[in-house]
């Protein structure tokens, strides 16, 4: 042991000397001074000063304050920071350097994104969105989409689910497709993707571009009609010439809302109170009643769950070469038990100017993504089946076995497995491997001429695997085996043509771009298996072969040319002129080809004298836009005949042979989008405080759709190009720098409106949704002159003699049936907004992000399957026992019918399903500590932060969260169903606690 205290103390003085000879040698050759602002001449904190050629400096002290060793006197110091003008400056023989920084109001000089190359943003014509990455980055997301909720006008974000790892849903500019996809089209690098982006680490993203208008989307041609998302990773370089930055966090998520159900002895009352509403006698005794235990299922089922963020990258650059490598690990467990998602990537930016004239630049990625799986939605969600479970029955017996809710009180008539046992006993997981990227060559002929060609690839694998042992009680071994393979290629050839003419500015692109699709998939199932120790992993021990195994694959492809013109007068009048022609192999053989054409025109009106004389306006802007966008993110072959396998019996002999699945539609063709935007930018104070206002109109026509046949055909549908649907409303968004100075406040917020209206249906006829419960029925619709997925169902109008609702008869017939059905309301939400707020003082920086909208409408059907009426025997609500009907008046006022041994006699869906899903959240609030560590020469920054995410949630809903719709597939009839909540994952708040550093 003292052998180990002389190492230890050996090795603190060693460490303590070295600290000494390194302050010592750092004094040597040091400037020092102080950075302040030209507007108040306040110190600027955090300001990057760097030797010239080197990665070596320092940064600013909350005062402003900085120290730096230079080696000479020829060094050169450069001074720069977000929101000022970088200036450099000679050391000389001078030992200290004060300097003012003068405020970088030319954010319109910006470079952004846009498709298939970049453009100064005053010269923009469409409306574009460009978001800042950092508040992404402040919160807990398993994918990219979520960091999109509540950052951009006009995109509208909502979670189908809270579970880790679940799609996210992104609607730009409403709903505008019946069975096509409606989400946008995500470009990453210049590659497009069609989904996963739950593997895409927000920590790689440099920028991203949200394209809405046609005038910007067009150049996409059949897949710009749900808008663009332009994702850039970051690249090497910069202000900092090489470095490496490390960042992680861990933290816990809860649950957000637990709903109060009845207790055990509340329970037995009201079944007793069921039978005798029945014209039954009771089950319980008083005193077995006033006995029952209580038992949370809530509670049994939940977990506060951990969640921890790895980010590491490395960076570089020098006169001819740039590379930054950038490696992530994620893993979130999910607030019900057995439910995670976890992801790690690697990811490769490369970029070299091999020649005066040849560039050559790589972006590539390669990640894993695993998600453990709960049920989910439906009626066999895992939280609902808790919340309706018995509340006196124990979730194990006293032999530690399962315990089985129709065998431990049968007189209840549920038929819902036990909860726990699922979500332990069941192992469901899906891991995919995908590997996403591009090379890409430039070639400049002339100062003014390039050709680009980008190679692209986006594969990737997903293997589900799914076994329910023998130990979940009354199951005798199922497994599942399902295999995807997705293959994506891409090559574009981009010739780009930009020349200053003095007052004519002209940018002229020409594209021509191939892509080829495949997916595959093979899928293997059994069933009653001797042993669990193997599950999935030998499905042939399985006694039989069911599901039966299968296999599909399908191929497409993409042929485009494309012309874009943006010329510029005298920086005043800007025009862009596109057109595109894609040729798709998905559609009928007169129709696989298609022009998409676009047009806008700006008026830079702050560049006028009679507008510069009124002294008002730093910036004016006033933007018109037409264009055409198409959608054809639709399955392939649906124009053609197509056939499948059926097995039948010759004599006694099993035959496998081939059937038709449809019929072939020659005439099929895209859905066609056709909008105009209107548009106006202006700011004040020098671009201080900066505002956007749009008007847009979007009808979309050829709607492809599954319309049913007669019967007589053989065939149950065909897809057809059958109607039309509109999309028209209102955006504004600010940008606004309240305070400067030493301390600052800065405030960015959106808002947006948008009305979906049904213009036409193939001869008018009604579409209706799948049932939500055989007993509730119905309650969607797609009716012409009304929302797209409206809620149609009866009305209530009060309870009769017994305590059964009663229903409004609309036609007045004497009969209650689907023709005194109302449309009451629709799951579009009128209004959504964004807000976030900024404070920065002395090295502190607080951010406060509030979201949320107004207008909207969910169908509770959870409440109907569990929360009320004591549905198959499901426990109701706190709520729903106290205010019930009773038979002996004790309740005049009852917000609820009464208790019955059938739902026949109780209710079916109406209007009192149908609650306001408005609701303000505050999404994220984050405070962050820049620490002064001038001192050390080897380490840029240093952070460390607090962070939580869904804080709060104000809303009249009553479920668990009003953000959810469980029905959002591709088909016509889940397209309906939008807005319902039955049973959803609910969204969790999460405390992480965290810290940066930069080397």
């Amino acid at each position: 042991m003292n052998k180990i205290n002389k190492k230890a103390n050996l090795s603190l003085l060693v460490m303590v000397g070295l600290l000494f000879i390194s302050q010592f040698s750092v004094a040597q050759g040091i400037v020092t001074g102080t950075v302040t602002s030209l507007d108040d001449e306040a110190g600027i904190p955090g300001v990057n000063v760097l030797i010239k050629g080197s990665n070596s400096g320092s940064v600013t002290d909350v005062d402003g304050k900085y120290s730096v060793k230079v080696p000479g006197s020829e060094s050169i110091l450069v001074f720069s920071s977000i929101g000022y003008i970088s200036q450099e400056v000679v050391v000389g023989n001078r030992t200290v350097i004060d300097l003012v920084l003068d405020p970088d109001n030319r954010v319109l000089d910006e470079i952004v994104v846009i498709g298939y190359g970049t453009a100064k943003k005053s010269d923009l014509t469409g409306a574009l969105s460009s978001l800042e990455t950092d508040q992404m980055k402040n919160q807990v997301l398993t994918g990219l989409a979520e960091g999109l909720q509540g950052q951009a006008a006009g995109v509208h974000v909502s979670q189908q689910s809270g579970a880790p790892g679940r799609d996210i849903n992104v609607v730009i500019r409403g709903v505008s497709t019946l069975s096509a996809s409606s989400a946008p089209l995500y470009v990453i690098d210049g590659v497009p993707i069609a989904n996963g982006l739950s593997q895409i680490n927000p920590n790689d993203i440099s920028s991203i571009e949200i394209l809405k208008d046609a005038s910007s989307t067009a150049i996409y041609g059949s897949r710009g009609a749900n808008g663009v998302v332009l994702i850039t990773t970051k690249s090497g370089g910069g202000k900092v010439s090489s470095g490496v930055d490390f960042s992680t966090y861990y933290g816990v998520s809860k649950a957000t809302n637990i709903i109060n159900m009845a207790n055990g002895p509340q329970y037995a009352e009201m079944i007793n109170e069921r039978e005798i509403n029945s014209g039954n006698a009771p089950i319980f005794t008083q005193q077995e009643v006033d006995n029952m235990p209580t038992y949370d299922w809530q509670n049994i089922v939940l977990q506060n769950a951990p969640v921890q963020n790895y980010d590491f990258s490395t960076f570089g650059s020098s006169d001819k070469t740039t590379y930054n490598v950038m490696m992530n690990y994620f893993d979130q467990t999910g607030i019900i038990k057995g439910s995670g998602f976890s992801r790690g990537s690697l990811r490769l930016n490369l970029n070299s100017d091999v020649s005066n004239k040849f560039n050559i630049s790589s972006n590539m990625m390669i990640g894993v993504s695993r998600r453990d799986i709960t049920p989910d939605g439906g009626q066999t969600g895992g939280l609902l089946n808790a919340q309706a479970m018995i509340p006196f029955m124990p979730p194990r017996d006293a032999d530690g076995e399962y315990t089985i809710p129709s065998e431990f009180f049968p007189e209840a008539s549920i038929n819902f497995p036990n909860p726990l046992a699922a979500l332990e006993q069941v192992d469901n997981n899906s891991t995919s491997t995908r590997i996403l990227g591009n090379v890409s060559m430039r070639y400049n002929f002339i100062e003014d001429l390039s050709l680009t060609v980008l190679l692209g690839v986006d594969n990737q694998t997903t293997e589900g695997n799914f076994y329910d042992p023998t130990t979940n009680p009354g199951s005798l071994g199922t497994a599942l085996v399902d295999k995807r393979f997705n293959q994506f290629y891409t090559n574009q050839n981009i010739l780009n043509y930009k020349k200053d003419l003095g007052d004519h500015n002209l940018d002229v692109t020409g594209l021509f771009e191939w892509t080829y699709a495949k997916t595959s998939s093979l899928r293997a199932g059994g069933s009653g298996f001797f042993t669990d120790a193997l599950g999935y992993n030998l499905i042939d021990l399985a006694e039989n072969q069911n599901p039966a195994s299968t296999s599909a694959g399908t191929e497409s492809s993409i042929a485009s040319y494309m012309g874009r013109i943006n010329y510029g007068f005298k920086d005043k009048y800007l025009i862009t002129v596109s057109a595109r022609m894609d040729g798709s192999s998905k559609f009928g053989v007169d129709n696989k080809w298609a022009m998409f054409p676009s047009a806008a025109f700006a008026w830079r009106m702050s560049n006028e004298p009679f507008i510069q004389n009124l002294g008002v306006f730093s910036n004016l802007k006033l933007r018109l836009s037409w264009g055409k966008t198409g959608n054809q993110n639709f399955a392939s072959y649906q124009s053609l005949a197509t056939f499948g396998t059926l097995t039948s019996l010759f004599g006694e002999t099993p035959s496998v042979a081939l059937r038709a699945n449809n019929l072939a539609n020659n005439e099929l063709k895209w859905e066609t989008s056709i909008s105009t935007n209107l548009g106006l930018d202006f700011g004040f104070l020098e671009d201080r405080f900066m505002f956007t206002a749009e008007y847009y109109s979007k009808t979309t026509e050829d709607l492809l759709a599954f319309v049913p046949l007669s019967p007589s055909t053989g065939f149950t549908s065909i897809v057809q190009n059958i109607g039309s649907i509109r999309n028209q409303g209102f955006e504004f968004a600010a940008d606004v720098q309240i305070i400067e100075g030493g301390f600052r406040w800065g405030v960015n917020a959106n808002i947006s409106y948008n009305k979906n209206e049904v213009l036409e249906l193939a001869g008018g006829s009604d579409i209706f949704g799948d049932a939500l419960e055989q007993q509730m029925g119905q309650m969607n619709i797609i009716r012409e002159g009304y929302p797209l997925g409206a809620f149609w169902t009866f009305r209530e109008s009060g309870y009769d003699e017994n305590g059964a609702i009663t229903y409004v008869d609309t036609n007045q017939d004497g009969t209650i049936n689907d023709a005194d059905k109302e449309i009451l309301g629709d799951p579009g939400p009128d209004v959504f907004y964004g807000i976030t707020n900024k404070f920065s003082w002395k090295g502190f920086n607080l951010s406060m992000f509030l979201q949320g909208v107004a207008g909207a409408q969910v169908i509770n059907s959870t409440s109907f399957f569990s929360i009320e009426g004591m549905y198959r025997g499901a426990n109701p609500s706190l709520d729903y026992y106290n205010n019930r009907w009773k038979k002996d008046g004790s309740n005049p006022n009852p917000a609820y019918g009464a208790l019955f041994t059938s739902r026949n006699n109780m209710e079916s869906g109406s209007d009192r399903f149908i609650e306001d899903a408005s609701y303000i959240r505050l999404k994220n609030i984050r405070l962050s500590y820049d620490l002064p560590i001038q001192k050390i020469s080897w380490l840029r920054n240093t952070q460390v932060f607090v962070s939580a995410d869904n804080l709060v949630t104000i809303t009249d809903y009553t479920g668990y969260d009003p953000e959810v719709s469980v029905y959002n597939g591709g088909s016509v009839t889940s397209r309906t169903r939008l807005g319902v909540d039955q049973g959803a994952y609910p969204t969790s708040k999460t405390y992480i606690v965290g810290v940066k550093f930069g080397f």
